[in-house]
């Protein structure tokens, strides 16, 4: 296997757990529009950083600038 592959599996283990446990949680606690609003805004962070960073293995850059 490779490094990406594995990469992928965990990624995809990740956003299940987050999907399944955390984003429950949140609604739960928070309600479900201030939710609803700060996954969009998540979601438009990370197309934008998408955009910027096309190569591959630019992951952290990603990461980084969708957190700032």
């Amino acid at each position: 296997m490779r490094v990406s592959e594995i990469f992928y599996v965990v990624l995809s283990i990740v956003s299940v757990l987050i999907t399944g446990v955390l984003i429950p949680l949140l609604k739960q606690k928070y309600g479900k529009e201030k939710v609803t609003s700060v996954l969009e805004a998540v979601d438009i962070a990370v197309k934008a950083a998408e955009q910027i960073y096309k190569k591959s293995g630019q992951g952290q850059l990603k990461k980084q600038y969708v957190l700032m």
